[in-house]
């Protein structure tokens, strides 16, 4: 009927066609550019800052009670909690299907109710989902003539608020600045000497530094404001502050303190090629384009440094949008590929220009539909969904050459064009329609199972999906209609005839004679396997259960590796280590670097770490290396050359990783084994012994723990007997010494229209030793000053640098690394054989985590999917053949095709992985059409001929089409499944597993189906037949019956 309206309004079609190509463009051009599809990770933290306290008294204070008030939020799975100093992180899993924005609600409504309870100097709660957008995109590199402060300033005034301003932009962060500030370090003795505190000074600081307003008054007949201005314009005039004593002399604040201006100590350090800059990491907005982002960005950055000259030049250190741009251009060249292979394998099967014109005309069509159904279900342009196109190009004309090939055979046979297009997508068309669904419905339980699979690859089955259901539609109406207008069986299949002149076919005709010797010996061949249908059977169940078995040779892995041309180099030094040894550690590290020749560049930080989630310094090295094409080494092996080189470098714990975008969803580490137990000693003491027997396997690479060497502390304890003399309680001691060490900001001061902090604190003589703490004065409430050692005992001790907890119990992870080479899986048991015999203390145990555990959950999503597609596509062929064994007989194919799927994997040395498994769920729905075809043909056939002759008969007739569809596929997929360019190596897996399953079960499928369909018809005859003597017997019977019952009658009436 649709093929048939089609035909019919040509004008209507085209229009359509037209309208799909201007919508497809529109959508296109407005879908937002990413590398992956957007993620909605069901995680939140809540953090808190508490400036100068540690681990422990947070993790008393804060850290429990968080944890106490979030054990009733709905929909936890498990939290994590991390605890360092002046900082607390609460992190919670939620199931998948939470509603994130109630969950966050949630939290905040919890935390209220204890958050009253938390220490006066800590900070607000802070709660945020965990997403990727919080990672930086851009890493741009601000340099000048300018000292750092000064530059930093700039920056802050000028550059990051034309930043912010640019459309996509999340947020602009600083790193590896200094401050502004006016220093005031006091001599203790003249202050002690004068009857002076430094909280005095800080008051008298506060109340001279005002501009307050103080009324109106009259001028004359105007009333005008009075205001009391008394700012600090200039740094010499907080120096000549007057102070007044006691007696009622006075001085000046230079008289007891070195006033002078200068910048803050250097937090951190942060250099991009050997050259020191000011770092400026950019987000992006949720939802935006990062490459249109990227250059709105380089358009500013332009602008900028016309604009201001030499004050400001940038460098972009690390650009996102660069590996997405060259992944979408990679996998899109490769639909591009695979759809003109395709198109010259239709070529050579139809020897016919207008009609490889009609599928090539179909491919587009359906593409540019997909944009628009893309479009409006919100997807981006990644490379998973990119990839998705790229393996379905080969499905998207197997309904059009199905449709093709039998109004072309229809055509040949004599009919005109306009009835061979209607009559022949009419004798195909409830078979396409199967088959569609049958290739949809496989996509739904993957897109549907949640875990890391639904995340990954929701979006990837969704276009798939839109991609068939387009096709369908396109195959029964705008290729009917295109054949009607350009088959003529006039059109010679030996030549082609441009302008005047004839071109006589020669590949192209020797292919063809080859398919047709082939459809010849199909037809023996077929015959003669139906005449040894057992042994046929026994051949191919020895062919399956051998290609099977090369599972266990193939190995396992989560994902394919990426090589996105970065890795870092961490370095985990000890608490105190100062940032100039840091420097001087990393260095070496940093100059061989950037002598490889293929690395771009080298950005270098050092400096204590402001975020919560990491609890030891950041001291990082990040490596960004030129495009794949540009070097012959991997990111791995260049990464590997530098720890080599570096192997024997002592004095911090060095962490070596290639990253990726895929870092933040999946573990760092192969294993990670989690220790877990009631207290902190006692778990980091099963740690590190389960690390030291788990080093000695020969499948570790090397082991590392969170188990991190305490941070050394002073505990100042006070005699509250000799204090209590003095009026001095512990908070005012706490409070005396930290303005002393860390210094107390005062007030502040503008110059040149900057606001400078005013820092207090005493000179460093009382920082650098403990007799110089010792000796800090603290005056009490009596007004008397005393030394610290008078009041207060001094110990030693270590305190932990972090402690961590899952689900309220102390944990630390021990993560193994393994070596190159080794099967992920196979490892996991000899690891976990290990584990299981460990002596662990008492009150410890331990959890399976890391990459193996997030493999063996995302297999087990998957596996459930098969089997829920295996059971769908049973569902829809019964509905369509009105049969239970039919099904199961078509169904046949997907055994074999699986076992294709290991063999190629295997000959092409790649694992079992996500993508790969994905592959096999996508071949029950493409191996089944070629199945369903050949049942369809049969069954007409067998209206006019013998059971035998109709088989052999159906399997030549569709060897064609079939070959056509299954080539179209295979070939399409080549440009991929080669795995070259940026972005391909994730979906390469897939496609091979994908063209070796079409391989073997295309071969088979031609032999098995018949001998499968005479096995069944036999047993049917059989039954039909026990039925009819059953029949007849009964039947026989009950006229006997009947006979004997009339006599009976008939006696009794005489």
């Amino acid at each position: 009927m649709l093929s048939k309206l089609a035909v019919k309004r040509p004008v209507t079609m085209i229009m359509a066609l037209f309208a799909v190509f201007i919508l497809g463009t529109v959508s296109l051009i407005k879908t937002p550019q990413a590398l992956m599809p957007d993620i909605d990770y069901p995680y939140a933290l809540a953090m808190v800052t508490y400036p100068g306290a540690g681990p422990e008294e947070i993790d008393s204070l804060i850290t429990e009670p968080m944890e106490e008030s979030f054990a009733s939020v709905e929909g936890v799975k498990n939290m994590i909690s991390m605890t360092s100093e002046g900082a607390a992180m609460v992190m919670l899993e939620f199931d998948m299907d939470i509603d994130m924005n109630f969950a966050t609600l949630d939290m905040r409504e919890k935390l209220s109710l204890v958050q009253n309870s938390f220490p006066d100097d800590a900070s607000s709660p802070t709660i945020m989902k965990v997403n990727m957008d919080a990672v930086p995109v851009m890493q741009i590199y601000a340099y000048s003539d300018k000292d750092t402060a000064e530059l930093a300033q700039y920056l802050e005034d000028n550059i990051i608020p034309r930043f912010e301003r640019i459309s996509g932009v999340g947020s602009v962060s600083m790193t590896g600045n200094t401050e502004s500030q006016v220093t005031i370090d006091f001599d203790q003795d003249k202050l002690t000497g004068y009857g002076l505190t430094m909280s005095t000074i800080t008051s008298l600081l506060q109340a001279e530094n005002v501009s307050l307003p103080s009324g109106t008054a009259k001028n004359g007949s105007q009333e005008v404001i009075v205001r009391t201005y008394g700012e600090f314009e200039a740094v010499s005039e907080i120096s000549d502050m007057p102070v007044t004593l006691n007696d009622g002399s006075v001085i000046t604040l230079k008289d007891i303190a070195t006033v002078a201006e200068g910048e803050s100590d250097a937090q951190s350090v942060s250099r991009l090629d050997g050259n020191d800059t000011i770092a400026l990491g950019i987000t992006q907005a949720s939802g935006a384009n990062i490459v249109e982002l990227s250059d709105d960005v380089q358009s500013a950055m332009e602008s900028i440094e016309k604009e201001f000259g030499d004050e400001v030049r940038f460098v972009v250190g690390f650009d996102q949008s660069d590996y997405v741009r060259d992944s979408i251009r990679s996998v899109g060249q490769s639909a591009v590929e695979g759809a003109l292979l395709a198109i010259i394998i239709i070529f050579l099967f139809l020897r016919n220009v207008r009609s490889t014109m009609i599928i090539g005309i179909s491919i587009p069509a359906s593409v540019f539909a997909t944009f628009c159904v893309m479009k409006v279900l919100d997807m981006s342009l990644n490379i998973i969904t990119l990839g998705a196109l790229t393996l379905a190009v080969g499905m998207l004309v197997d309904n059009s050459v199905v449709v093709l090939e039998n109004i072309f055979r229809r055509n040949r046979m004599g009919l005109g064009a306009k009835d061979a297009a209607v009559q022949g997508s009419k004798e195909v068309g409830l078979a396409v329609m199967a088959s569609t669904v049958t290739s949809v419905v496989v996509y739904l339980p993957i897109a549907v199972s949640g875990g890391m699979t639904g995340m990954l690859f929701k979006d990837f089955c969704f276009t798939i999906i839109g991609a068939l259901i387009v096709s369908l539609i396109v195959s029964l109406t705008v290729v009917p209609m295109l054949s009607s207008k350009l088959l003529d069986s006039s059109i010679s299949q030996e030549y082609i005839k441009i302008g005047p002149f004839f071109y006589k076919y020669k590949i192209v005709n020797r292919f063809a004679a080859m398919i047709e010797a082939l459809q010849e010996s199909y037809k023996y061949g077929c015959r003669w396997v139906l005449k040894r249908r057992k042994r046929v059977l026994a051949i191919l169940l020895i062919v399956f259960i051998a290609s099977v078995s090369l599972v266990s040779f193939v190995g396992w892995e989560l994902l394919p590796e990426t090589d996105e041309g970065t890795f870092t180099i961490t370095a985990e030094m000890p608490y105190g280590t100062s940032l100039e040894d840091k420097d001087a550690f990393l260095t070496p590290i940093e100059e061989y670097c950037l002598t490889l020749p293929e690395v771009e560049h080298v950005a270098f930080s050092a400096g204590s770490s402001s975020s919560p989630l990491t609890s030891s310094d950041s001291n990082t090295i990040s490596v960004t290396l030129k495009g794949i094409e540009e070097r012959s080494r991997s990111s791995e092996e260049v990464m590997k050359d530098v720890k080599e080189h570096f192997k024997d470098l002592a004095g911090a714990e060095i962490t070596y990783q290639v990253t990726s975008s895929m870092s933040m969803s999946l573990s760092g580490s192969d294993i990670t084994v989690q220790v877990m137990g009631e207290d902190v000693d006692s778990v980091s003491e099963a740690a590190l012994g389960l690390a030291e027997e788990l080093s000695a396997s020969d499948a570790v690479s090397e082991t590392i723990t969170d188990v991190e060497e305490g941070t050394p502390e002073i505990k100042v304890v006070l005699n509250r007997a000799n204090a209590a003399n003095y009026g001095i309680t512990a908070y005012q001691l706490a409070s005396a010494l930290s303005g002393s060490l860390s210094g107390t900001t005062a007030t502040s001061v503008t110059v040149d229209g900057e606001t400078i902090d005013v820092v207090l604190s005493l000179s460093d003589q009382y920082s650098d030793s403990v007799e110089g703490l010792k000796n800090i004065m603290v005056t009490g409430s009596t007004g008397m000053s005393v030394p610290v050692y008078q009041i207060a005992d001094f110990e030693s001790d270590n305190s932990p640098v972090t402690i961590s907890k899952m689900n309220q119990k102390v944990i630390q992870n021990v993560e193994v690394t393994l070596k190159d080479g080794v099967d992920l899986n196979t490892a996991s048991e000899e690891i976990y054989d290990v584990v299981d015999h460990y002596d662990f203390p008492n009150g410890t145990y331990y959890a399976e985590s890391g990459m193996q555990q997030e493999m063996m959950d995302a297999f087990g999503d998957l596996l459930i999917a098969l089997i829920v597609a295996l059971l769908l596509v049973y569902i829809v062929l019964a509905a369509q053949f009105e049969s239970f064994i039919l099904p199961v007989m078509v169904m046949m194919s997907i055994p074999f095709a699986m076992s294709g799927a290991f063999l190629s994997l295997f000959l092409a040395g790649m694992k079992l992985s996500m993508p790969s498994f994905i592959g096999l769920i996508m071949l029950i729905g493409i191996v089944v059409n070629n199945a369903i075809l050949l049942v369809e043909f049969i069954g007409q056939n067998r209206e006019t001929m013998g059971r035998d002759e109709a088989i052999a008969e159906a399997g030549s007739t569709r060897m064609r089409p079939i070959l056509m569809t299954t080539l179209t596929t295979i070939i399409s997929m080549v440009p991929m499944a080669l795995g070259i360019g940026e972005g391909l190596e994730l979906m390469a897996p897939m496609a091979v597993s994908v063209m070796g399953g079409l391989i073997a079960s295309t071969l088979l499928t031609l032999f098995i189906i018949p001998v499968l369909y005479a096995i069944v018809d036999d047993i049917e005859t059989k039954r039909g037949s026990r039925r009819l003597a059953k029949k007849k017997v009964r039947l026989y019977r009950e006229a006997l019956w009947l006979a004997k019952r009339n006599a009976r009658k008939e006696k009794k009436e005489r």
